[in-house]
């Protein structure tokens, strides 16, 4: 199991290796990325999740979890909006000022 942790002093996800493996466990948690603190963390984490999806052969189980999520993620957001709550117009201007500067 891989746990991802976000620290308070740094705001950097760590992902943690399980120190025991089986040999065959090896090769899918062979590589570990750092998000820096300057870095899209959102981004980076949304990357990863698509290589996993698309490299890491997940099981029909997972890809069925990942659609519920994403169902419900739009649900979510749809809400959001028929609510006028403020939690999209911060995400459209965070994900603007991202874009515009870099």
């Amino acid at each position: 199991m891989i746990t991802a942790i976000t620290t308070a002093l740094t705001k950097r996800i760590c992902v943690v290796k399980p120190k025991v493996f089986t040999p065959s466990a090896n090769k899918y948690f062979s590589n570990v990325r750092k998000l820096g603190r300057d870095s899209n963390q959102a981004l980076g984490l949304g990357q990863y999740s698509i290589d996993f999806l698309r490299d890491g052969k997940p099981s029909q189980k997972v890809m069925e979890r990942c659609k519920l999520f994403h169902t419900d993620s739009i649900f979510c957001g749809i809400s959001a909006i028929a609510l006028r709550t403020n939690a999209p117009s911060i995400l459209k201007a965070e994900a603007l000022e991202s874009t515009s500067s870099g």
